[in-house]
């Protein structure tokens, strides 16, 4: 079994992963062009190759998972994952189904879910509800509420990443308990020095210095949520890609544990020949071991951005 170094405070997670990745947020690709693979696609495809689930489908699938799990059935619940499927909540960053075993054996015992809203937003489930958890129950909490994200294919879960919000009394409760936890162990390298350095080597486009900054089981979620990469191979795919035209402007990083967040604007060829410059962006790295884990970015656009990308889009044209 993987000795993992992530300590992640679930207090100061929750406002970090939900301002950048919020479901339904104006958001665009944060990559100028899809890796080879994926220029091809077919109708209501990903760009992933993948075919995208119909909403009943996509849900019928969460919510049964969800139903399962709450069985506590171990095995059955992780047949709902795919081989390369991806989870990342606060307890960590798990890709492939060995990794997810790990995490679900024990979680799968004490965790009930109790949903009030699933939906199909774009290419992700987004379940919204109330959830126990063995953790929380030990520090003093009850049920606390989550929103969830889920990418359905062929049947399967490919990436599950869930997130709680915390009342006010529920974050003092939660700081008390980890206060009297062990101390974190000292991260191997700076998580937010690693993340500085993969943008600068990314924008230097050199796509060796790059992708030497990710582990060889690193996942990232990237084309809005659209395509997820599992393993080293997978992301070489696309960076190749992205590092010939994107160009980043940080300006500002945030650091928890080693969960670094960083925004600020970028250059993307594919705006840049619409006649927009700069867009808004924030990317979330999970740094172990001085590698990067897990990458997230997302790029928001604003209204007037998004009216110029939407006036670009082709008109669909009529059956005969």
């Amino acid at each position: 079994m993987k000795t993992r170094t992530l300590v992640i405070s679930i207090v100061l997670l929750v406002p970090v992963i939900l301002a950048a990745c919020t479901p339904g947020s104006p958001a665009a690709v944060f990559q100028d062009q899809p890796p080879a693979a994926a220029t091809a696609l077919a109708p209501n495809s990903t760009p992933g190759g993948q075919a995208m689930p119909s909403s009943k489908d996509a849900i019928n699938v969460v919510k049964a998972y969800m139903d399962t799990a709450n069985t506590g059935d171990f095995d059955k619940t992780l047949a709902f994952y795919a081989d390369d499927a991806v989870v990342y909540n606060p307890l960590g960053v798990f890709v492939g189904k060995d990794e997810i075993s790990q995490w679900l054996t024990d979680d799968v015992k004490t965790t009930r879910v109790t949903p009030t809203d699933v939906q199909l937003k774009g290419p992700m489930v987004v379940v919204t509800g109330t959830v126990s958890l063995d953790r929380f129950q030990k520090a003093g909490i009850g049920d606390v509420a989550f929103t969830a994200d889920y990418m359905v294919a062929n049947g399967k879960i490919r990436f599950f990443s869930p997130i709680v919000q915390l009342t006010s009394d529920q974050q003092t409760k939660m700081k008390a308990a980890q206060a009297k936890a062990p101390a974190a162990p000292t991260p191997a390298a700076n998580p937010e020095d690693v993340s500085r350095s993969y943008v600068d080597a990314a924008n230097s486009g050199n796509f060796d210095q790059a992708i030497a900054f990710y582990a060889d089981d690193a996942a990232a979620l990237v084309m809005n949520n659209t395509l997820l990469l599992s393993g080293k191979d997978q992301i070489a795919g696309w960076l190749k890609n992205d590092v010939q035209s994107t160009r980043a402007t940080p300006q500002d990083w945030q650091v928890n544990g080693n969960v670094v967040t960083n925004t600020g604007t970028v250059s993307l060829a594919r705006f840049t020949q619409l006649g927009i410059k700069q867009v808004q962006y924030q990317a979330v790295y999970v740094v172990e071991n001085g590698k990067i884990r897990f990458f997230w970015p997302t790029v928001m656009l604003t209204p007037d951005q998004q009216a110029i990308v939407q006036a670009a889009q082709p008109t669909p044209t009529s059956a005969p």
